[in-house]
């Protein structure tokens, strides 16, 4: 690697395949890693996204959640993401039958890739595209209580993500093959189901499974929450890499 070019092109990649179920040998098979993942850079970069993304709804006794997936995006990877969920109709408000109602939405960007536009390391890849790592997201939830401490959800989610970068200088990956850009961008819908389980004060247990119309693939997560903590897996069953940890932090009020 010959500056920090080739880590901005692989940061995410080589964090991802530190902390998956997937092992990797960093070195010798840096160059097979870019090429497995240009093979389908779509899929892997969906697959980051729905990391960031928030698809549990909002507690019942509050009104709605501000929330961060910390590790592995915001740090080390600095992929700064906030999602914000806001309660729009109760459980039960106006009738028995009514069931509560969520909008949900999600930004992100990450700042090594700025940084490094800054500094002349990565270019725009035309007038109009500037160099960066960003995504977006939007959707409703639709949550029913089927017991005091158990409530099932479902829902649509769709987003947008987008990679583009140039690079100063092309990097040789071997056999013959280099690297000067990437411009990558992915638009999906997903239909969102899952299940809350409250097992202490202020504690919960949650499972989802999403799936994707575009990809047509499988996204799910299994998660553990306190008052701020989130900790669980993301779990992409055709993916790149299968199973990716998180740690997010998030805020009610």
């Amino acid at each position: 690697m010959k500056k920090s070019l080739f880590a901005i092109a692989l940061f995410i990649l080589i964090l991802y395949s530190s902390t998956s179920s997937v092992c990797f040998s960093i070195g010798a098979s840096e160059a097979q890693m870019v090429l497995d993942l240009l093979e389908n850079p779509g899929d892997f970069l969906f697959n980051l996204h729905s990391d960031n993304c928030d698809f549990t709804p909002v507690l019942k006794n509050r009104h709605g959640t501000i929330r961060t997936n910390f590790y592995p995006t915001t740090f080390p990877a600095t992929w700064l993401n906030l999602s914000v969920k806001v309660k729009i109709l109760s459980d039960g408000g106006f009738a028995p039958y009514v069931p509560q109602v969520d909008l949900v939405g999600e930004y992100g960007k990450m700042l090594a890739i700025d940084m490094a536009a800054s500094s002349g390391d990565v270019e725009s890849s035309s007038d109009s595209v500037k160099p960066g790592l960003g995504d977006i997201g939007y959707g409703i939830l639709i949550t029913k209580s089927v017991t005091e401490k158990t409530r099932i959800y479902g829902g649509l989610r769709f987003s947008d993500a987008a990679l583009n970068v140039k690079f100063g200088e092309a990097m040789d990956l071997g056999g013959g093959s280099t690297l000067s850009e990437l411009n990558v961008g992915v638009k999906d819908s997903l239909i969102v189901t899952g299940i809350e389980n409250q097992i202490g004060e202020k504690k919960y247990v949650v499972a989802h499974l999403s799936y994707s119309t575009n990809q047509k693939k499988i996204v799910s997560r299994i998660g553990w929450y306190s008052k701020h903590l989130e900790l669980g897996f993301n779990i992409y069953p055709e993916g790149f890499m299968v199973m990716h940890p998180f740690m997010a932090w998030h805020w009610y009020f």
